[in-house]
């Protein structure tokens, strides 16, 4: 009779918590992505900064070069940093990546509009035995973060 009455206790207790059970069925293992070896292009997908000039693959010559540039923030989920009227650093590197000419992208504009305003700077070019080169404008990161934002312009020597 102890054992009916046990076995009976047993039975009662599961049905009541079975339905309260969630079975989930096994899921395929996911596999990571490796992460790529090869240097990856950055692209500023917002496009909150548009380069007038210079246009990709422009032939470029001494004494200098003008940069001018367009920064939107008026989206407030794409933005451009800027601070004090200032976009960011332009640098002009040959194809080894050596930094032939520097300059920075001021404004005399209202820059804290929310419209888009336009950046200039000159900077001095002397000339390189390279004939690819690269304009690398990068946006003013006056919170000091590990990753601002970076634009590449392939540029030719003439």
């Amino acid at each position: 009779m102890k054992v009916f009455l046990g076995f009976l206790v047993v039975v009662i207790f599961l049905a009541l918590v079975i339905p309260f059970l969630r079975f989930t069925p096994l899921q395929t293992p996911v596999v990571p992505t490796p992460f790529p070896t090869e240097k990856v292009a950055k692209v500023n997908p917002c496009r909150a900064l548009e380069v007038k000039s210079p246009v990709p693959t422009q032939k470029i010559s001494p004494p200098s070069i003008n940069v001018v540039v367009v920064v939107d923030n008026s989206n407030p989920k794409c933005s451009w940093g800027v601070f004090e009227a200032q976009a960011g650093t332009v640098q002009l590197e040959d194809d080894a990546q050596n930094v032939l000419a520097t300059g920075t992208l001021n404004t005399n504009e209202d820059w804290t509009a929310k419209k888009p305003v336009t950046y200039q700077t000159t900077i001095p070019f002397n000339g390189t035995t390279s004939t690819k080169l690269n304009l690398v404008i990068t946006e003013e990161n006056p919170s000091g973060s590990d990753n601002p934002q970076t634009v590449s312009i392939p540029l030719v020597f003439n």
